[in-house]
Parts: C-alpha cells; sequence; structure tokens
C-alpha cells in the first residue's frame, strides 16, 4: 500500500512539475532527460576527440568528448556549473559513459579520477566522476588535489592558461597512480591544458596510460571521431 502512494505522489509530482529538457528547458514526455529538437541537433555535435595538443610535451595518451562546446550542450553546462543546476550531472554524466565505452572499450582501466576544483563547496567533476563510476563500474579514486587558489582558466588566453595551471595540482599520496591505466575525468576540454598536467602528475607517479573524457571539447580542438 506504501509502495503504492509513493507511486502516486510522483504521478502528482511530475504533473505539477513536468520534466524539462536539461539543454533548452522545453518540455519532455516520459522520463527522457532531453526533447526531440535537441536530440535532433545532437549529431551535428557529437563523439568528438582532441586534434592535437601543440603547447609542449604530452602527458596523457587519448582526449575525447561527447559533444562540441556548443549550444545546446553548452547551455546545460553552464547552468550545471554556474547556476546551481545539480540535477542536469546525472544526464551530462551519462553522456560521458556513453563516449567512453563507444572509444575505450578495449583499455583494460584500473581505476577513474577527475581533475578537483578550485572551490572545495563546489565538486562538479567529482560528481560527474561518481555518476561515471557507478555506471561503468570503474573504481572511483579521490587522487587529486588542488594546490592554489590561481585564476580561473576559462578568463585567460592560451599563454596564460599554461602558465596558471603550472603546479596547481599534486596528488595526495605518492604511489597511487604507479603502473595503473587511468581514466581521467573533467566537464570541457577547451585547450587541454588542466588535463595534461594533471596526466603530468600522474605520470610523474608512474602512471602507465592517462585516457581522458569530458563533456565537450571546443570546436578548434575537435574532430568527429
Amino acid at each position: 500500500m506504501f509502495d503504492a502512494f509513493l507511486k502516486c505522489l510522483k504521478c502528482l509530482a511530475k504533473a505539477v512539475f513536468p520534466q524539462r529538457c536539461v539543454f533548452c528547458r522545453g518540455l519532455v514526455e516520459g522520463n527522457l532527460e532531453f526533447c526531440g529538437a535537441c536530440e535532433k541537433k545532437f549529431d551535428a555535435v557529437k563523439n568528438r576527440r582532441m586534434i592535437s595538443f601543440d603547447y609542449g610535451e604530452v602527458y596523457f595518451d587519448d582526449c575525447v568528448a561527447m559533444f562540441s562546446y556548443m549550444p545546446p550542450v553548452s547551455n546545460a553546462i553552464r547552468d550545471f556549473k554556474f547556476r546551481n543546476k545539480r540535477s542536469y550531472g546525472a544526464t551530462l554524466a551519462h553522456f560521458i559513459s556513453s563516449v567512453i565505452v563507444k572509444n575505450y572499450a578495449g583499455a583494460k582501466i584500473d581505476c577513474l579520477m577527475f581533475v578537483p576544483e578550485q572551490d572545495k563547496r563546489i565538486k562538479h567533476s567529482e560528481m560527474l566522476a561518481a555518476c561515471v563510476s557507478k555506471s561503468l563500474n570503474i573504481p572511483l579514486v579521490c587522487g587529486l588535489v588542488k594546490l592554489k587558489l590561481n585564476q580561473k582558466q576559462h578568463k585567460l588566453n592560451l599563454q596564460n592558461r599554461l602558465k596558471n595551471i603550472k603546479g596547481a595540482y599534486d596528488l595526495k599520496e605518492s604511489g597511487i597512480a604507479k603502473g595503473k591505466t587511468i581514466l581521467l575525468i573533467d566537464d570541457i576540454v577547451t585547450t587541454g591544458s588542466t588535463l595534461n598536467e594533471c596526466s603530468r602528475i600522474l605520470r610523474l607517479d608512474g602512471a602507465s596510460k592517462v585516457l581522458c573524457a569530458t563533456i565537450a571539447a571546443t570546436a578548434e580542438l575537435a574532430k568527429k571521431t
């Protein structure tokens, strides 16, 4: 009887607060989290791989993203990160899981890590990583730490990004990455400088391979996989 009451309550909540698309805020049907109109736009921006990283030595082995960073995807990511739409996390993490399965299916991944954020109260990357870990059954290790309060990367040009990120990260303990293939999660890859710096730290600790996956990559870095 209690289960029937809960079911009734959920139906009532859905009627009062109908499901809305995480990308355009339009109404959606059933249990979907995005509308048909946005889904049709996905093919133009879906399944990306970083073309190159031309700013010095590369420490990661590959970097893939589900989308190019453009509407409607960029709208949802900004809402998730800057407008407190934490409920979008599960949907965005689902897309990261999908691109991982598509591109890294044959990789024997030992653990999953994420790029730690400057504001310790806001843990968007950790939230995404936790969802991906649960979805793909890959152990989540909170191995990286942020050492300094540097400027926000998205506000800087390329050269300043590279200087700003140097020495910003370290590991919680030495040997945590030794001999492991690590999957590194972040929300967006813009220049690749943050992922590369985190990968450098993991490599110095002995990681055998570092694979990166994000929701989106900026158009100039991305090509169709």
